[in-house]
């Protein structure tokens, strides 16, 4: 997770002091991107939850205007609580599926084509599961209820993606989902 950082750190870093003179449109209509990232920090659990798996998401946006474009958005995360002194814990786990919209501030900040900074929201569905777990052979997990809920969730967030090559980039993107800091690849489709 540190080398993410540090990587990430590195290409926002590189970008800003590598402007060219002329810039073009970083972000068009018709484009479309797929985004697969890890998070750090995850808004659905707090202290004394282990994460299992961390928050991971994919992500697909289509420009419909020159600065603006939506698309989908999955996500997954898992959490475990272990009672101290005892020999059983609860599992977590949350699908968020919804639909983002971003407005892309392309060349307004930065003259660099090949940086994009946008912000947006995103609106979707949250299924929340949990399971009982004990390593106690006297204890019948069966016997514990087992709730799932669902609501209805949204995000904002604010974010840059750069692109190394036509097809290939590095994006992150901080707020609040899933998780506090999403970083991945991004794929031009």
């Amino acid at each position: 997770m540190k080398a993410m950082q540090k990587f990430l750190s590195a290409v926002l870093l590189v970008s800003l002091f590598t402007l060219p003179a002329a810039a073009q449109n970083s972000y068009s209509k018709g484009q479309q991107d797929l985004h697969l990232g890890i998070g750090l920090g995850s808004t659905l659990y707090g202290s004394g939850y282990h994460g299992v798996i961390p928050p991971i998401s994919v992500s697909y946006e289509k420009g419909i205007k020159d600065k603006i474009g939506v698309g989908g958005y999955l996500a997954y995360a898992s959490s475990r609580y272990d009672y101290a002194g005892y020999d059983y814990s609860w599992r977590y786990s949350y699908t968020i599926l919804g639909a983002r919209a971003a407005y892309h501030f392309a060349d307004h900040f930065f003259k660099n084509p090949k940086l994009d900074t946008y912000g947006g929201i995103m609106l979707g569905f949250n299924i929340a599961r949990a399971k009982f777990q004990s390593d106690d052979p006297l204890i019948n997990e069966d016997l514990y209820d087992a709730p799932a809920a669902g609501g209805f969730t949204w995000s904002f967030y604010a974010g840059g993606r750069y692109q190394f090559s036509e097809k290939f980039g590095a994006f992150a993107e901080l707020g609040y989902g899933i998780a506090y800091l999403q970083a991945g690849v991004r794929m031009k489709l």
